[in-house]
């Protein structure tokens, strides 16, 4: 499954600096530069620890190998932890012009949050794990519809006129979710004999991501109905992509055999942009839409 959906507190919070998504290469300039900074820290801090371990009894030296480690741990977790938390940007990040902020405002995003960062920061600093994974987003949650949510939280708990004041004014909501959820055929009810390993695994990772999926889809419903009851000048558009809408069949049997995959036939890439876009042109929400913008309703 794979889809794109609009990030509210980014693209409706005012278009501030704070609130745009930087790109990959400036984000591992700004955090290099991190790294050299505590590295510098930690050298230094090490050395001056040696030198005064050094004129203690031997058997704190004996130690001095985990002393050494701690002090690392403290400064790196210290060093993010003040940056990101209290000042909202490291060194680095003020160097290459980066935040760490709050969705939908320029507030930094407090010690407890900057702890959680730099905890995972300081897996990337252990020697005997030098490779980094990157793993499909739909392990958490596919559809990116969790930032639509968000902001409709935020609009509840935070009633200030700063936070996503474009939000705030909007009258039209449109949302639209690209949803490549498929059901395969299986036989398993064909035979006596279990399912199989891969079998099984595949299901493992699969109906714990649809689940998800459909709730996020259902929640996101939800709080556009409650937005738009709360004026008859709002309104509201869910428009959802799914090949479930194919009329034909053929086609839709066709489509749903298509495998998730990082790089697909060109043939079937080009395929799968005309059906998008059919169907999207095709969704009730998104014809809605376009009637209302005609109408200047």
């Amino acid at each position: 499954m794979t889809s794109r959906t609009l990030e509210l507190p980014r693209t409706l919070s005012g278009a501030t600096p704070a609130a745009a998504s930087a790109g990959l290469a400036v984000r591992l300039a700004a955090t290099a530069i991190d790294l050299v900074v505590v590295g510098t820290v930690a050298v230094i801090g090490a050395l001056a620890a040696h030198m005064v371990i050094a004129m203690l009894p031997a058997q704190v030296a004996e130690v001095e190998s985990w002393g050494l480690l701690a002090l690392g741990a403290i400064v790196l977790t210290g060093y993010f932890v003040y940056f990101w938390g209290i000042e909202g940007a490291t060194p680095g990040k003020k160097l290459m012009g980066l935040r760490v902020t709050r969705p939908g405002t320029r507030e930094p995003i407090g010690p407890g949050r900057a702890l959680l960062r730099a905890r995972a920061l300081q897996s990337y600093a252990d020697p005997s794990r030098p490779y980094v994974h990157v793993f499909d987003g739909g392990l958490s949650e596919n559809l990116g519809l969790a930032e639509v949510i968000r902001a409709f939280e935020v609009l509840k708990v935070d009633p200030g006129e700063t936070v996503l004041p474009a939000f705030r004014r909007a009258r039209k909501i449109v949302v639209i979710a690209v949803n490549a959820l498929r059901f395969p055929e299986v036989d398993w009810d064909r035979s006596d004999a279990p399912p199989d390993s891969d079998t099984l695994t595949d299901q493992m990772w699969s109906i714990p991501v649809d689940r998800i999926t459909l709730d996020g889809v259902e929640q996101v419903r939800d709080k556009l109905a409650a937005w738009q009851s709360g004026s008859p000048q709002r309104r509201t558009y869910l428009a959802q992509v799914t090949f479930e809408n194919l009329k034909d069949p053929a086609e839709r049997g066709y489509f749903k055999g298509v495998k998730t995959r990082l790089q697909l036939p060109k043939e079937q890439t080009d395929k799968l942009r005309e059906v998008g876009g059919r169907l999207l042109r095709e969704a009730p929400a998104f014809q809605r839409l376009l009637a209302d913008l005609k109408s200047g309703s």
